[in-house]
C-alpha cells in the first residue's frame, strides 16, 4: 500500500537545550493572529530570523526555535557538537548558533543563541523553503489557540481582557483536562483497550503517531489492520516500522478516536532519558477543531468542529 511520507520531529536535551531558552520570548499586544499553511498534515506560519523570512513548522514536541543550518551558514556557532534525543535515539551534531532577532508577528526576541540541525530532507519533501522548528519555549508563556480546521493559529497573552473575552465567546468546551508537564513536553494518559495505559506527548511535529516497540507484542491481538510504513525524523534516512490500526483509543477517560493508528519504534531511549512516556500523539490530536492549550495552568480544552476529521473521534460528556 503506498503511503504519503511520514515525519517526526522531536528534540529533547539537557543542560544543551536549557543553555538556549533562559530568556523568554515577548508578546508585544494582547494577542496575535497567524495563517495557518497545512503541508502533509503539518502545521506551518510565516516567520522570519535576522533577514531571512519564510516557514517554520509548529512543534509541539521541540523545546524552543530550532533553525534549519541549510539557510543560516552564515550565523556564529559556539563550535560544540552537541548530543539530543530524538524518536530514533541519541544523535551528535547539533549545535548553538548566534542570531539578532526573531520577529513571528508581535512575538520578538533579540540577541540569543538557537540550536541548529540540517532540515534538508524535510523541505525535499515537503516541496516548501523551511527555515526551522517554532518549539515549546516560543509559545509557553501565551495561551496557544490552534484552529486547524479553520487553519488559524492565535497567541494570547495570560490574564487579559482579550484571552477571557475570546474563552467567552467559544463557550462550553466539549472537553477539557489538565496534563502533566514534563521539561517541554505536555503528557496525556490514554487507555488502549481494558488493560493498557499509555503516556503519549503532544507532538504537532509528528504526522504519525508513535508508541513504543515494547508494546507491540502486548497489542497485537487489539490491532484490526497491520502494515509497514517508513517515517523520517531529524535524520536524511527512513526508518522502517510495523504500522498498526485499532478500534479506539480513549484520551484522558473523555476523547475517544476511532480507528487509531500509530507506529512502533524502539523507544528505550526515552526511559534512559528519564523521559516518562510510552509513545507521542501527533497532529491528529490536533486536527478535531479548536484546541486551546495553556501551559501555565497545564490545561487543554477542546470545541468540536464539523470536518473530514469528525467521523474519526468522539467526545464523552
Amino acid at each position: 500500500m503506498a503511503m504519503r511520507t511520514l515525519f517526526v520531529f522531536f528534540f529533547c536535551g539537557s543542560t544543551f537545550f536549557l543553555s538556549a531558552t533562559t530568556n523568554d520570548y515577548i508578546l508585544a499586544a494582547d494577542c496575535a493572529v497567524f495563517d495557518l499553511h497545512i503541508k502533509r498534515k503539518l502545521m506551518l506560519v510565516e516567520a522570519q530570523v535576522d533577514a531571512q523570512k519564510g516557514f517554520f513548522i509548529i512543534d509541539t514536541g521541540a523545546p524552543d526555535l530550532v533553525l534549519n543550518d541549510v539557510y543560516f551558514k552564515q550565523l556564529s556557532r559556539d563550535g560544540r557538537k552537541q548530543a539530543y534525543l530524538d524518536v530514533e535515539g541519541w544523535r551528535e551534531g547539533l549545535e548553538l548558533a548566534k542570531i539578532n532577532s526573531f520577529a513571528w508577528g508581535a512575538v520578538e526576541r533579540q540577541h540569543f543563541w538557537v540550536p541548529i540541525t540540517n532540515l534538508e530532507h524535510l523541505e525535499a519533501t515537503l516541496g516548501l523553503p523551511i527555515l526551522g522548528l517554532i518549539g515549546h519555549a516560543v509559545f509557553k508563556n501565551f495561551e496557544l489557540h490552534i484552529q486547524y480546521v479553520q487553519k488559524k493559529l492565535t497567541l494570547y497573552a495570560l490574564d487579559t481582557p482579550k484571552s477571557e473575552q475570546q474563552l467567552q465567546r467559544l463557550g462550553q468546551a466539549d472537553h477539557q483536562f489538565t496534563f502533566k508537564l514534563h521539561r517541554h513536553l505536555a503528557i496525556v494518559e490514554a487507555q488502549m483497550g481494558a488493560h493498557h495505559s499509555l503516556q503519549l506527548a503532544l507532538d504537532s511535529g509528528a504526522s504519525v503517531n508513535i508508541i513504543g516497540l515494547s508494546w507491540r507484542q502486548k497489542m497485537q491481538a487489539l490491532a484490526q489492520r497491520r502494515w509497514q510504513i517508513s517515517f523520517y525524523g531529524t535524520q536524511s534516512h527512513a526508518v522502517q516500522a510495523p504500522f498498526y490500526a485499532f478500534s479506539k483509543l480513549l484520551v484522558e477517560d473523555r476523547m475517544l478516536f476511532y480507528y487509531w493508528k500509530a507506529a512502533f519504534t524502539d523507544l528505550r531511549h526515552f526511559a534512559q532519558a528519564a523521559l516518562p512516556i510510552d509513545g507521542l500523539l501527533g497532529i491528529n490530536f490536533f486536527q478535531i477543531g479548536t484546541t486551546v492549550i495553556n501551559y501555565r495552568t497545564q490545561t487543554i480544552r477542546i470545541w468540536e468542529e464539523q470536518s473530514i476529521f469528525s467521523p474519526r473521534y468522539t467526545t464523552l460528556k
